[in-house]
């Protein structure tokens, strides 16, 4: 299971924005794929960064008597936006 995690990883953040790109722009599905891939190039160490971050506040979050968990799960959806808020105004794709 480990070892397809780090195989699905790379794929995952290849065309990670692509529901904010279809949402956003209301492009179809091909053209999302292919914005969130060019948008995501050269990004793999701040995914990682933030996904760790949201994974240790979502599993502190847990061992916390479930409450605080609702809390984290609307954190880490306003840290995906706004770093697809960010690599909109970086990368300038259009």
């Amino acid at each position: 299971m480990f070892i397809s995690a780090i195989v699905a990883f790379p794929i995952y953040v290849r065309y990670s924005q692509v529901i904010y790109l279809i949402l956003d722009r209301n492009v179809g599905v091909r053209e999302s794929l292919q914005l969130s891939r060019q948008m995501m190039k050269g990004q793999m160490k701040q995914i990682i960064f933030l996904q760790a971050a949201i994974w240790g506040i979502g599993i502190s979050g847990f061992f916390f008597c479930f409450f605080p968990v609702f809390g984290t799960l609307a954190f880490s959806e306003i840290a995906l936006i706004v770093l697809y808020q960010r690599m909109l105004r970086k990368d300038a794709v259009t």
